[in-house]
């Protein structure tokens, strides 16, 4: 069975330049495509959440457009282009 102290590295805490993390465990970016036109899905949060509650000491999250739907690849992807795309405006996650 494998425990944390069996990678003493990887649960110490790393520094990026200025910022520091409290392990070196990074969730690199990836698309989940889970959006519906833009809109961000409670699904996205949960999964992003759950890494955070893991412990994961960086979260990258995906891909986003920015003038969506300009420059998405999809219309999974989330957008930032319009208060109504963000459902998490005064919201807690964790």
């Amino acid at each position: 069975m494998t425990t944390r102290t069996s990678f003493p590295r990887l649960t110490s805490p790393g520094r990026i330049g200025p910022m520091e993390t409290p392990n070196r465990i990074v969730l690199p970016a990836m698309d989940m495509n889970v959006s519906e036109d833009g809109e961000i899905e409670q699904s996205e949060i949960d999964h992003y959440v759950a890494r955070a509650k893991g412990g994961a000491g960086l979260i990258i999250t995906g891909a986003c457009a920015i003038a969506f739907p300009v420059g998405a690849a999809s219309l999974k992807e989330p957008g930032l282009s319009d208060d109504q795309l963000l459902p998490l405006r005064g919201r807690e996650l964790l």
